[in-house]
Order: structure tokens, then C-alpha cells, then sequence
């Protein structure tokens, strides 16, 4: 078993929801072990950004890379699991909310670790993500990744 990262960082707009990254599953399932996204605004004042982890079922508009591009470990096979990043104009089709966290755009940070055992787990040719929901006003820079072993 190998543990992979797939990362991404963006500028949110006003009012959208926007997917970050987006990882897409190869022949076999994979099991989500840990997420983060931070976010460098400076204005306390502006309303939380909501952070969720959904599944979707398209690819949407985005890049797309043919790996995950940094493993952890010194040495491995490589992923089969695929990512995207730079989502644009057409978001991708998001299915299910598995959860949700309401974060400060001025600095906030997220990091979750899911219980060995209680991992989310991404079947065969699944694809999970990372997405934003801005308030009025709230245009800051993002910073997400999921990790996740195959």
C-alpha cells in the first residue's frame, strides 16, 4: 500500500462554489487518510467559507494530470488514481456531501485525519473532492490537498 498527495491551490470569487482538487480513482478503491485546505485572506470580518468533501460524477472544466504528483513514501509504485486542479467554468456534477466544515477566509486552516476504520473510502473509477462556497465579499487565495492511499 502507497500513500499519494494530490494538491491544489486557486482564487475564489465572490459568491461561487468552486471545486479545488479533485482526485479520480483507478481500478481499485482508495481510502482517504487526510485533508487540508487554508485560505489567505485578511478581513475577520467576512462571512465563513463552507468546505466540502463530496462526491462527483464529472470531471467538470479542469486540468488533468496522468498522477498524483508527490508520493511520501522513498519508494513505491506508481498511482493509479489521476487528479485535477484549475477547475474553471464549468464546475463539476457533485452527487453527495459527505461532510462540511465552516471556515475563517482570513487565515483559517483545516486539517482532518479520519480514523483508521472510518477513512472515506473511493470505489473503483470514483471521484471525491474538495470544494468552496464563498460569501458576499470573500475572495480569497486557497490552498487544498487530500491524501489518500491506494
Amino acid at each position: 500500500m502507497s500513500i499519494y498527495v494530490a494538491r491544489a491551490t486557486a482564487t475564489l470569487s465572490a459568491s461561487t462554489t468552486r471545486t479545488i482538487v479533485q482526485i479520480l480513482a483507478g481500478t481499485q478503491p482508495l481510502r482517504v487518510k487526510e485533508l487540508g485546505v487554508s485560505f489567505d485572506g485578511t478581513d475577520a470580518s467576512l462571512t465563513p467559507i463552507q468546505v466540502d468533501l463530496v462526491r462527483q460524477t464529472s470531471g467538470g472544466t479542469a486540468s488533468a494530470t496522468s498522477q498524483v504528483p508527490l508520493e511520501q513514501q522513498e519508494i513505491g509504485p506508481t498511482s493509479l488514481t489521476t487528479y485535477r486542479a484549475g477547475f474553471s467554468s464549468t464546475e463539476p456534477t457533485t452527487t453527495d456531501v459527505i461532510r462540511s466544515w465552516f471556515v475563517t477566509p482570513a487565515g483559517g486552516l483545516l486539517v482532518m485525519q479520519f480514523p483508521l476504520g472510518d477513512e472515506p473510502v473511493v470505489g473503483s473509477a470514483g471521484r471525491l473532492a474538495i470544494r468552496c462556497i464563498t460569501g458576499s465579499g470573500t475572495t480569497p487565495n486557497v490552498a487544498a490537498y487530500i491524501v489518500f492511499d491506494e
